[in-house]
């Protein structure tokens, strides 16, 4: 796909530093999670109205029944911290 602003075609570099810049450096973290639960035949979908981040749908699930109604098994939240931070609650988990 395309993508414009202002009428204007951007440049992949462009569109990344334009996401990164109006989603308050969220945008990285967001994606990676996104891309790899793509890659494992998950469909995340936004999860703001459950106070997550992403639902995740079975991605075949979801097209074996496009008619029914399907729940998420999985919600996701990302917690975006320092490697210091990261450590703690590591240890706090042990």
């Amino acid at each position: 796909g395309r993508v414009s602003h202002d009428h204007a075609l951007l440049e992949k570099h462009e569109c990344w530093r334009q996401f990164t810049e109006t989603t308050k450096g969220l945008f990285a973290p967001r994606y990676v999670v996104y891309s790899a639960y793509r890659a494992k035949g998950w469909a995340p979908h936004s999860g703001v109205k459950y106070g997550c981040d992403f639902l995740l749908y079975d991605h075949l699930e979801l097209m074996r029944n496009r008619a029914r109604h399907a729940h998420a098994p999985f919600a996701v939240l990302i917690l975006v911290g320092s490697a210091e931070s990261t450590s703690e609650c590591e240890r706090n988990e042990n």
